[in-house]
Formats: structure tokens, sequence, C-alpha cells
């Protein structure tokens, strides 16, 4: 049983010792619940001593001790020195009262509560995930445009309710989920913005009386602002609300694109195959090759659809519940690994990609993919309305389908049969308009208008998406640097208190 927070034991408030069962499975709960912030409790803990210190609330060899005991937790590691502890919040306080007694100890908690404790471990936590999921959709799109480079020029069915639709290539198709993660990319940016906002100093929702410097705690633990409003520091979930949301878009996606590559797999369709690394096979039938990365993306997708709804649950409650800071985190870490490891995954999938481009093309000419051009070119060469058009090639498709005529096959008389039937007159198209409309390489290269398959538009969007790709970079950098700059700040900061009293006393 871990070691309880001292203020917490019986005899004080309470008359009974926590329950064991209670204690080991919700405070401070399990090892890998806690594990995600403990970095950030430490920050927290030594930026707020600094604080203390500068603002007369503390001496200089108080603020010494603590730091010095502060420092002492990180030399195995701040995640393991500080479960060792117990991994609750408060186990730097313990450690130093243990240490010093609590006259050193008990001076550290000025001015905060464990609202604030858990807010700040919460959001300095999450924009650290948030960062590292940044940093793998960029490394996902990568993948999706060294993929679509390859295959400008390869011909690719499109489908609606799983019947072939029209004509595209799939370098257009890649690309459709390129811009999806673009998307993805803004959402977590956004995200990021209403994240990085501190809540240290607001305590359980009031503030305090103390003269605590909320903005220099900020600036130490790499915040962008305070927030304004000390009990919306501490009850804000709409923001975490927010980040379940932008973690299922993504499952959501990443899910769609796994069901399609899937389909492509098959046998049926026969257009792509993915490396055995990410395959399995059958315990009975010798012959499969199961493609079971692709099923565990989307049974993430579905998950994180799980987590969001169960966020939502937990936090509809009284507006003043403590409830959620205990429970949403445990589903957004949840997501967040989870989500982590499909992109890595599907990145490792598309990358090792092979790509039948034989049978995509025969999956396009056996196909009637290219009625609507025909409708298309009626309209152009006739001046029929284009819903007359769109009724003469559904008869003509109708019949050739009866007399096992196949799209290649097609020649002005079948076509005539039709218009016949549908207006009374022949339309007289020549035969090499004919093939030129039902070319598939020529449908994709009339296709020119801004984001269509044609290749010099198909070229531009990937040359879109590379500089979308530079700017988002940098925009990785520029935040990690923030937090690096914050974590020098932190350390100059500890070390002006530190040191001179050390060799003082040397």
């Amino acid at each position: 049983m871990t070691e309880v927070d001292t203020f917490r034991k019986k005899g004080l408030r309470l008359t009974e010792d926590i329950d064991e069962i209670f204690q080991k499975n919700f405070y401070p709960g399990p090892p890998e619940k806690n594990r995600h912030h403990m970095f950030a409790v430490h920050q927290f803990d030594k930026a707020h001593a600094v604080m203390l210190y500068e603002q007369g609330l503390i001496t200089k060899d108080v603020a010494t001790k603590i730091l010095q005991s502060l420092l002492e937790i990180e030399k195995n590691g701040v995640e393991k020195g500080r479960l060792d502890l117990g991994g609750s919040t408060h186990t730097g306080e313990l450690y130093i009262t243990k240490k010093f007694g609590e006259d050193i100890g008990g001076r550290l908690h000025i001015g905060r509560s464990s609202g604030d404790l858990d807010a700040v471990s919460r959001t300095m936590t999450l924009r650290e995930k948030i960062i590292t999921i940044m940093e793998e959709n960029v490394n996902l799109r990568k993948a999706l445009l060294d993929l679509a480079e390859k295959h400008v020029d390869t011909i690719l069915p499109t489908y609606s309710f799983h019947q072939p639709a029209q004509v595209t290539t799939f370098a257009h198709y890649l690309i459709s989920w390129v811009f999806a993660a673009e998307r993805d990319f803004q959402r977590l940016s956004e995200l990021y913005k209403r994240v990085n906002v501190s809540p240290a100093g607001a305590a359980i929702g009031t503030g305090s009386d103390f003269p605590l410097n909320r903005e220099r705690v900020a600036e130490l633990l790499g915040y962008d602002s305070v927030s304004k409003n000390t009990r919306d520091a501490i009850f804000n979930f709409d923001t975490m609300l927010e980040a379940a949301s932008v973690f299922a878009i993504i499952g959501n996606n990443l899910a769609r694109l796994a069901e399609d590559l899937e389909l492509m797999t098959t046998a049926e369709f026969n257009m792509i195959s993915i490396a055995d690394r990410y395959c399995t096979t059958s315990s009975i039938m010798p012959q499969k090759k199961n493609p079971k990365s692709l099923e565990c993306i989307r049974g993430i997708g579905g998950l994180s659809i799980g987590h969001l709804t169960a966020a939502f649950s937990i936090t509809k409650t009284a507006s003043d519940t403590i409830e959620p800071h205990e429970l949403v985190p445990w589903e957004l870490w949840t997501a967040i690994d989870d989500l982590l490891v499909g992109i890595k995954i599907m990145r490792g999938i598309i990358s090792t990609l092979k790509v039948n481009k034989e049978s995509m093309s025969e999956n396009v000419k056996k196909t009637w993919v290219l009625a609507s051009d025909l409708a298309g070119t009626i309209v152009k060469e006739k001046g029929l309305p284009f819903r007359t058009a769109h009724r003469i090639v559904a008869i003509m498709v109708r019949k050739a389908i009866e007399e096992g005529i196949k799209p290649q096959e097609i020649t002005s008389e079948i076509l005539d049969r039709a218009a016949l039937e549908c207006i009374g007159q022949p339309l007289k198209i020549s035969q090499k308009t004919l093939k030129n409309t039902m070319d598939p390489w020529e449908a994709v290269k009339r296709r020119k208008m801004t984001g269509a398959p044609a290749p010099e538009e198909v070229i531009k969007q990937i040359e879109d998406s590379k500089n979308e790709l530079k700017k988002n970079e940098e925009l990785i950098t520029t935040l990690k640097n923030r937090i690096r700059e914050s974590e020098r700040k932190l350390t100059e900061a500890i070390n002006n208190i530190v040191r001179p009293l050390e060799v003082a006393r040397d």
C-alpha cells in the first residue's frame, strides 16, 4: 500500500485510514494512469517554489531545501521517482516533509490546491501529447505524398455504394487523405492554443490572497498565457471535450482510410497488397493473408468515439464537481496512446504498400465508370440537356449489359439505338469521338479544374501539400523550442537560488 498524503491521514479531519482497494485503484490510482502527469507535476512544484521565493513568501533557505529535494527525486528519472513515492500529485511535498519536516515541506503548498495541480498536470501533459500527434500526422502525410508522387498516372475507379462510379488516379485518391490529415493538423494547432493557457495559481477556483505571481509560473512552465478567470481555469472541461473530439475525428479518418485499403486488398478488388509484417494468417486456412493491422486501426477509430462519449458523460455533471479531474484525463491519455499507435502503423502500411497498377486499370476498363463522360460528350457535341443525355446513356448501358457488350466495345451504332429509343433520332457521334471519350487516361486528363485528377492539377496539389508540410514542421519546432526555453529559464531560476547558497556554505 502506497503512502497516503500527510494531510489525508486519519486523526485530522478523517477518523480512518483510506481504504486499500480505494487507494490502489483511485487515490492516487494505478501507476499506469498516473505516469502521464508525473513530469508536469514535478515541473510545477519547482516553478511554484521559485515563484514563492521570488515573491518573498518563503526564505532562501527554505526554497533551497525544497528545490534540492525536488532535484534529488529526479536522479533516477522523474516518473520513477514520483511513482516510487506513491504517485499522487503531492509526492513532492511528501518527500520534502519526510526529509526536512513540515516546517519546510509544508510551505510548498502555499496558495495551491489539488485543483490547480491537476489542471496544470493535465494541460502540460496534453500539450506534449498534441505535439507528438502533430509530428506523427506530418510523418503520415509525407508517406502519403511519397506514394502519390509515384502514381500520378495510375488509373483508378472511384466508387459510391461500393459500386464503380467514375475515373480518377491513385495519386488523386491518396492526396484526398493528405488534405483530411492537414485539417486534422489544423484542429490540433487550434486545440493547442486553448490547452496552453496556465491555470496555475487558481487554487480550487478562487485563487489566493497570497501575492502569487501567476504570470511568472506560466513563463517557467512554457504556457503562452494565464487563464483570465480562476474558476474557469479549474472547471474548464470544454477544452478537454474539444481534445477528445479532435482525437475522435482523427481516429475516424484513420478508420475510414483503413477500411478503404482493406477492401482494395481483397481478391475481388486486387488493387493493393500490404507488407506481410502488417498481416496475420489463419490457424485453419493456410492460404490466408489477413490485413489484421487495418482492422486494428478501424478498432482504434471506434474506441476513440467511445472515449469521446465517455468524456461527455463524465463531464455532464454539476458545474463544480471534481469528478472530471480524475476521469477525463484517463479517457484522453488512453485515446491518445491508441491514436499514436494507429497513426504509426498506418504510416508503415502506406510506406511499404505494393500497388497493382494493372489491376486498377483493368477495374476501370471492365466497368461503366466513363458513362458520365459519355453523357457529357453528348451535351457538348449535340447541345442536348444533360438530363436527356443521361437518359440516353442509361438506356445504352442497360442494353449493353443485356447483350454482353463491354464498355470498351461500345460503338456509335449501339449509342444510336439507345438515342432512338429515348428521343426518336440517332446522335451520329463519330467513332473517333466515342473512342476518345471512353479512354480512361484521356478522361483523367480532361479533368483540369482546380482540385481535379488531371496530372498537372495533381502535381499542384502535391506541391501545395508539401509547402503546408514545411509550415507545419516549422510550427512544431517553434512549439517545442518554447517549451525548451521555459525549461531553461526554470533551470536558471533554480540555479540562482540553490548554487549561491551552496557556495556560501562551502
